[in-house]
C-alpha cells in the first residue's frame, strides 16, 4: 500500500468571528484536496474512512454566543456526505481515540487492510 493523495487546508480569515469554520468543514476541505491530488479514480475506491478524534467543536456563528459543543454522531459518514462519495459499510467507518499517535495508527491499520485485500483504499482525515 502507498499514499496516493494528500491534502491540507488552513483557514486564516482576517476576522475569524465573521468567518468561522467547523472542524467538519476544515476536514472536508482538506479531504477534497487529498482526493483531487490522488486522481478521479480514487474516490470510487475509498472503501474505508477514518476520522481522527479532535477537540469538541465550539465554532460560533457571527453575532451568536457559544451554546455548547457540536457533536457529530458519525463523523466519517458526515465527511462522506460532504465529499459526495459513497458511504462505506459501517464496519469501515472508524473514529480514533484522542491520542497523539492516532493518525499514524489509523494509517497503519488502513494499509494493513489494503494489503490483506479487505479494502481497496481508505481516507484518514482529522
Amino acid at each position: 500500500p502507498v499514499v496516493v493523495g494528500v491534502g491540507r487546508y488552513t483557514h486564516k480569515p482576517a476576522n475569524r468571528a465573521e468567518d468561522p469554520r467547523t472542524q467538519m468543514q476544515l476536514m472536508a476541505e482538506a479531504s477534497k484536496r487529498a482526493v483531487a491530488d490522488a486522481g478521479p479514480q480514487v474516490a470510487g475506491a475509498l472503501d474505508a474512512v477514518t476520522t481522527i478524534f479532535t477537540m469538541l467543536d465550539f465554532t460560533v456563528a457571527p453575532g451568536k454566543s457559544a451554546t455548547g459543543p457540536v457533536f457529530y454522531n458519525n463523523p466519517g459518514r458526515s465527511l462522506c456526505t460532504r465529499l459526495g462519495i459513497k458511504q462505506p459499510e459501517a464496519k469501515n467507518v472508524m473514529l480514533t481515540t484522542e491520542c497523539g499517535h492516532s493518525p499514524q495508527l489509523a494509517l497503519n491499520q488502513l494499509a494493513n487492510r489494503i494489503a490483506a485485500g479487505e479494502i481497496r483504499g481508505g481516507l484518514v482525515a482529522g
